[in-house]
């Protein structure tokens, strides 16, 4: 039998490392194994496909910068800063994620982790038309909104 042979990563279905848009798509409320209260996440990252990474955050020092990069990029820095960072909040929100690939350890196969959430890039307004500026003389008011019609087409 001919095969075409693949890496262990490409075989377990792993995004490459980089950066990618998510969406929470679940969060619950838990204790962590050593008691200390986090956040569950299923997060589903779209790169050449999708893929469901889970993540979990922490409120204590050892996850705190986490949890900061996590509000930051869901647009939760308010909540943040108010102290009150729940399940609810955190589901259904827009990130931008860091991953990496977790190697296999022998008892589970390669997998993709979150290593960081990063700041998602604000959308730029759109400038505002001439017709909107103030001082802006009549004629260039009128030169703008032709060019926004595309009546001006060169050829």
């Amino acid at each position: 039998m001919k095969i075409n042979p693949v890496s262990e990563e490409q075989a377990a279905g792993v995004l490459p490392k980089g950066e990618y848009d998510a969406l929470v798509v679940n969060a619950v409320e838990k204790t962590s194994k050593s008691g200390n209260p986090m956040i569950e996440l299923d997060i589903t990252v779209y790169g050449e496909r999708e893929q469901t990474v889970r993540d979990w955050l922490l409120s204590v020092d050892t996850g705190a910068w986490k949890l900061q990069s996590f509000c930051k990029s869901a647009g939760l820095w308010d909540t943040y800063q108010a102290g009150d960072i729940s399940d609810a909040s955190c589901k259904d929100r827009n990130v931008r994620v860091k991953v990496d690939i977790q190697p296999s350890d022998g008892k589970y196969p390669p997998r993709n982790k979150i290593v960081d959430y990063l700041p998602r890039e604000l959308v730029k307004p759109a400038a505002k038309p001439a017709s909107d500026l103030k001082g802006v003389p009549a004629a260039q008011t009128r030169a703008a909104q032709k060019s926004a019609s595309g009546d001006d087409i060169p050829f």
